[in-house]
């Protein structure tokens, strides 16, 4: 049987293609849904683009189909309707919303000029739902968003293979895949769990060169500028990162599970320490959660420094910096009048002797000690010069011209292989 299905504004900004989600029944729009939609259309924010979706289809539909008033035909089979009322709900019913109101009223019109189709009201506001159901109508929330199995590639999977499998993959460094096993995708990573035996595991993954799983790199023993991975998401991540044939690498995850870590970390080996490449670039991009960024006051870099702290609180935990060694260094500096500048790689008239390799970051470090001709700290536990706060901040000096959240490292010929996050 045909319904009307009466849409609330928030179903439109949740999901611009509701419009077409109601199989062969009919969708509503109150005007009042494309009033509060056009308050919404100048926004940076997702809800923005949403609402100049909703309003671009709306149109295309008037001008290929007519008048939305009488109706249009959608491809399900159903139809879309733009309409609105004159009818008012009972003063005791009203509330400061003005807009509800009339979308409610629109609603119960409706359901009284077309009687022999079911009025459905759709709306993701819990509160007005409840109201809905008091005047009378019925009422759902929007749930075609919702995914139950959502398939995700996920980059990693897990395969029930046999001891001797194991045991072969340790003694010759590669296994075939196991029979049955298909669509495995080239860098995926696999988790080869013994059947038998869970706790006997091995991790691989997946050469698309040799056609076979083969182990991780054996670098990640030793870790990235001192840091390395406390999980096998980490070791997965960290081995993208250090391979020097793979050009991209994308990391999802949650907040804290250490993706900007783990890239910073690579970047700075593979720029400062093994010198595969000359220098190392950081952005993010500039969302603004209030007034745009021009608005807020202070300088370029104070402005952008609520959204760069993070990658300086990441390089000074890399650098092993402590708040006194900071501030020691911040005092060398002090009635000195240079531009900060990081450079690409450390100088200094003599080698320096990086100590112990894969030292955990949190060690306890050796005494400091300050060079006053060369206006550089040294710290003895890894040999490591410790550039001071104002050159951390060194690294947004080219900020304005940069977007996208990534860190990239240029090749010496030229080429660029970014390392994204």
């Amino acid at each position: 049987m045909r319904k009307n299905y009466v849409l609330d504004t928030n179903v439109l900004l949740h999901d611009p293609r509701a419009l077409f989600q109601f199989k062969d029944n009919n969708v509503i729009i109150p005007i009042y849904v494309v009033e509060e939609i056009d308050k919404f259309k100048r926004d940076l924010s997702e809800l923005g683009r949403n609402a100049r979706q909703v309003s671009r289809d709306l149109d295309a539909f008037r001008e290929e189909n007519g008048s939305l008033t009488e109706g249009v035909p959608l491809e399900s089979g159903g139809t879309l309707r733009v309409l609105f009322t004159e009818r008012e709900l009972p003063r005791e019913l009203m509330n400061q919303h003005i807009a509800d109101n009339r979308i409610l009223a629109l609603a119960m019109d409706v359901k009284e000029r077309e009687p022999n189709l079911r009025c459905v009201f759709v709306t993701k506001d819990i509160n007005l739902r409840i109201r809905a159901d008091a005047l009378g109508l019925v009422t759902e929330d929007y749930e075609n968003d919702k995914i139950e199995n959502p398939e995700v590639y996920m980059g990693v999977r897990e395969l029930e293979v046999g001891k001797g499998d194991i045991d072969d993959f340790y003694a010759r460094g590669e296994l075939a895949p196991p029979d049955g096993v298909n669509g495995v995708y080239p860098n995926e990573f696999a988790l080869l769990k013994d059947r038998n035996a869970p706790n006997h595991t091995a991790l691989s993954k997946y050469s698309a060169q040799k056609g076979r799983f083969v182990p991780l790199l054996k670098s990640l023993k030793e870790g990235a500028w001192g840091l390395r991975p406390r999980n096998k998401e980490q070791s997965f991540a960290l081995d993208l990162l250090l391979n020097d044939e793979i050009k991209l690498v994308t990391i999802v995850g949650k907040a804290g599970t250490g993706k900007t870590l783990l890239a910073i970390a690579a970047g700075l080996q593979k720029t400062m320490e093994e010198q595969v490449y000359q220098k190392m670039l950081v952005s993010r991009p500039v969302f603004p959660l209030g007034k745009d960024i021009g608005f807020l006051p202070g300088t370029v870099e104070e402005k952008l420094n609520p959204w760069m702290q993070p990658i300086y609180d990441n390089v000074e935990f890399l650098m092993g910096l402590s708040r006194p060694q900071l501030q020691r260094a911040d005092r060398s500096r002090a009635g000195r009048d240079r531009t900060a500048h990081v450079h690409p790689r450390p100088q200094h008239s003599q080698p320096v002797h990086r100590g112990r390799r894969g030292a955990e970051p949190h060690a306890t470090r050796g005494e400091d000690h300050h060079h006053e001709g060369g206006r550089q700290h040294q710290d003895r536990a890894h040999g490591r010069p410790l550039p001071d706060r104002q050159s951390l901040r060194g690294f947004d000096q080219q900020w304005p011209r940069s977007r996208g959240q990534q860190v990239q490292a240029r090749a010496p010929g030229g080429a660029h292989h970014p390392h994204q996050r």
